[in-house]
């Protein structure tokens, strides 16, 4: 699927330090629930952002942040012989792998626009400054 993310930034009152936490949905990992065994479907990662502010103008800012977190490998359960996602209706074992990447942004106004490029994907940003 195409990769998606969702997340959101800060910058702290008289700091050039920028942080802040997103989810995307990028690469893939091995499921082996709902019957499957080791299909291949899209991950879910969660990502600290760690970074600064370089450049901060009257008509924009520019921020880079490193992207770090976690990022689903595989998901493994007993099958269900009653159309559950695993025997007994319990949740699946879930492994996790390292994710990286940066972030770069330029604020204008109240947009936002960027890249994001992680190990697994890169996406165009658009997104709103309040």
């Amino acid at each position: 699927e195409t990769p998606l993310v969702i997340g959101f930034t800060h910058q702290p009152m008289n700091s050039k330090m920028v942080w802040g936490l997103d989810i995307a949905r990028e690469g893939t990992m091995l499921d082996s629930t709902y019957g499957q065994d080791r299909a291949v479907s899209s991950a879910i990662s969660f990502n600290l952002l760690v970074g600064r502010n370089f450049v901060e103008t009257a008509k924009y800012k520019v921020d880079g942040a490193l992207i770090l977190g976690v990022r689903e490998e595989a998901q493994d359960c007993p099958a269900s012989f009653l159309g559950y996602q695993c025997y007994a209706d319990t949740d699946p074992e879930t492994e996790y792998t390292g994710n990286f990447g940066a972030l770069a942004t330029i604020s204008l106004e109240k947009m936002v626009i960027g890249v994001r490029a992680t190990s697994e994907s890169a996406q165009v940003l658009v997104g709103f400054r309040f």
